[in-house]
């Protein structure tokens, strides 16, 4: 990491993507043990045990950058916090071991929602079988929250344990969505405007990682590539495609809209696309693989699986990502997604 004449630019200049693939490049081999680095929804690392890579990943919720506390209650707080961890969990097909918190408040904190926070996560670690191992209390001028989840493979073939990825879609595949993209973020404008939409912002609020859906689709996939939507489709797929080295097309049409996203863009004068394509805080499974939806839909069937999937696009030849009308010409995009930096 030596100094070059860009080391007096700003993160902002960067980026956050363009940053973390020079951290990726720093650490690339640094370890053996890694047998996923910097990348994926998640790392793997190797650990003397036959049940397969111990998986592993983190993630930071800040006030006032990912939250307010006026519009998220403690307890939908503390679900939040491990619901967002385990999404990465999922993306990677892998099952949940335990958390670890670190979490920063004001000395002035409340006990009443310090205890709310931590009876949420609790409920939420019990659900989806994630206990809380241990972390670290800190004073800090907002509440800054990080958790590490800790998991393995939830899929096994050939004595191994399978992860999926994100860089292994090819041209022929289809792209598939789980459930109902869009919710999250029309939760968040309600918010916003101090509107009602209950549905839509219980989905912002209190997501569920698709944990069984990844399990089932790296254990029936022999080729899968996936990732989780917390971007929204049009950042995230752009994700998929530069790391399969590949070019996505999303047919509008397919997209699928929630009865209540529809109604609610509907009174508010919004395009439900917009929020679908992008809004953020999904906590979808965006994926890639040969296998036709009739047959996924059986091998949902068959694990009692009820989130619906949809065929969303197809991956093709090239690079980046369209994003296509009823007649197939390309929609005019204007990047909306939020971004850190």
């Amino acid at each position: 990491m030596s100094a070059s004449p860009a080391s007096n630019h700003r993160l902002a200049e960067l980026g956050e993507q363009g940053w973390l693939r020079r951290v990726a490049r720093w650490f690339a081999t640094d370890s053996r043990r890694l047998v996923l680095g910097i990348g994926d929804d998640a790392a793997a690392i190797a650990i003397d045990r036959g049940e397969g890579p111990l998986v592993a990943t983190v993630d930071a919720l800040v006030e006032g950058v990912h939250f307010r506390r006026e519009w998220t209650p403690a307890r939908a707080l503390g679900h939040k916090t491990l619901a967002v961890n385990l999404s990465d969990l999922a993306a990677m097909g892998a099952r949940p071991l335990a958390a670890l918190l670190a979490l920063g408040v004001p000395p002035t904190a409340s006990l009443a929602e310090l205890r709310d926070f931590f009876i949420g996560l609790r409920t939420a670690g019990r659900a989806f079988g994630c206990p809380l191992a241990g972390g670290d209390l800190t004073r800090a001028p907002q509440w800054t929250i990080s958790l590490t989840a800790l998991g393995l493979p939830a899929a096994r073939r050939g004595g191994q344990g399978v992860l999926a990825r994100r860089s292994t879609a090819r041209p022929g595949m289809t792209l598939y969505v789980t459930g109902w993209p869009g919710e999250s973020a029309g939760g968040l404008l309600a918010l916003r405007r101090g509107l009602q939409a209950p549905r839509l912002i219980a989905r912002h609020n209190r997501p569920t990682p698709r944990l069984a859906e990844g399990a089932v689709l790296a254990r029936v996939c022999q080729n899968l590539a996936m990732l989780d939507l917390s971007d929204g489709i049009v950042c995230d797929a752009r994700r998929l495609a530069e790391a399969s080295g590949c070019a996505i097309e999303i047919d509008a049409a397919a997209l699928p809209i929630s009865r209540p996203l529809t109604s609610w863009c509907r009174a508010q004068s919004i395009d439900p696309l917009e929020p679908i394509l992008f809004g953020g805080e999904d906590y979808e499974l965006l994926l890639a693989t040969d296998r036709t939806a009739a047959t996924l839909a059986r091998d949902f069937a068959r694990a009692g699986v009820k989130t619906p999937l949809t065929a969303i696009g197809r991956i093709v030849e090239g690079r980046g990502l369209r994003v296509l009308d009823a007649r197939g010409r390309p929609l005019p995009l204007v990047d909306r997604t939020f971004r850190h930096f």
